[in-house]
């Protein structure tokens, strides 16, 4: 069992506050961890995709600490039994983040710095709490009755922190809401805007990969890459178009100086070719360090593909 479950335990009396949509799922997790089995896949198919959807909300919005709760819990997940992430980041340090959001929040609500909140901010609780909990995880190896103990202890607090962060969500305002505010009855989203839809096009995301794993065909996808490193003479970006067996179908590169390269399977101008492996998932190409990755639209690529093609003029070739 992995202490990270406790961080995700104090953050159910703010979905109880808010009114969350993501409640449900993220409590999932929470019995699946304590049980010591994987959290069930439509919960975790919920809670990312409400962060994709939201991933452009401001950040004094409660949606945005909803996706660090939605984040918090798929790490949590992820850290007993991963299934999608190579190298998961800690849930801890995302639990201490989303807190210091609420103290921001507070503080503006207040009208004053957040550093004025001092020993009483949230974060600062939550830093105290992790720290009682790795001696009590260190303490468990030998004393079992240690974690039973400690998951009192946080039992018998929530009443108390739900009654607390009630209040606080009454000061801030804040209203029960989806992704888009609260005009939005997600998941099944009707407001017409495109923040609830932001991300649905998108096939590689953790909620995608398990819908796969469930029987769900997977689909043609588009990918950017930058290379920092790369000299002169080796591009700088390139956009792939990948097939649904993660084969590279078209690609575009460019280069320092404004020179372009295109390939597809029977036609092409410059170096460049297609790669013969299926390229890695994605989640392991974006763990990388020497390269950045980002899927983007088929709506993108097509245009910066047909840009390419149509300006026979430019120096494609080296030298």
């Amino acid at each position: 069992m992995h202490g990270g479950v406790f961080c995700l335990i104090r953050i159910l009396p703010l979905l109880d506050a808010l009114d969350s949509p993501i409640k449900a799922a993220t409590e999932s997790v929470v019995e699946a961890s304590l049980a010591g089995r994987p959290a069930p896949d439509g919960a975790l198919i919920v809670l990312d995709d409400y962060r994709q959807a939201a991933d452009t909300i401001d950040e004094y919005d409660p949606v945005h600490l909803q996706v660090g709760i939605a984040s918090v819990a798929i790490l949590v997940s992820e850290a007993q039994w991963p299934r999608y992430y190579p190298q998961p980041r800690s849930p801890y340090m995302e639990a201490e983040a989303l807190w210091q959001n609420f103290d921001t929040n507070l503080a503006k609500a207040r009208g004053v710095p957040p550093l004025s909140l001092s020993d009483s901010a949230f974060a600062h609780q939550e830093r105290s709490w992790q720290e009682a909990e790795e001696r009590v995880m260190a303490l468990s190896a030998s004393d079992p009755s240690a974690f039973t103990a400690h998951l009192d202890l946080l039992r018998e607090n929530l009443a108390a922190s739900r009654s607390t962060l009630a209040g606080h969500v009454e000061e801030f305002g804040w209203k029960p809401g989806g992704p888009c505010g609260g005009t939005c009855d997600w998941p099944a989203c009707r407001a017409e805007r495109p923040e609830c839809v932001r991300r649905h096009w998108a096939q590689q995301t953790l909620a995608q990969e398990l819908r796969r794993r469930q029987g769900a065909p997977a689909k043609a996808w588009y990918l950017q890459t930058a290379y920092p490193s790369h000299g002169p003479e080796e591009p700088s970006e390139i956009l792939s178009e990948i097939s649904a067996e993660g084969r590279e179908v078209r690609k575009v590169a460019y280069y320092g100086g404004g020179k372009v390269e295109w390939v597809a399977a029977d036609e092409g101008r410059g170096r460049i070719s297609l790669s013969p492996d299926p390229l890695p998932p994605f989640a392991e190409l974006d763990d990388r360090d020497d390269i950045w990755v980002e899927e983007i639209t088929s709506g993108f690529f097509e245009q910066r593909w047909a840009e390419a093609r149509e300006n026979p003029s430019r120096p494609f070739l080296a030298g």
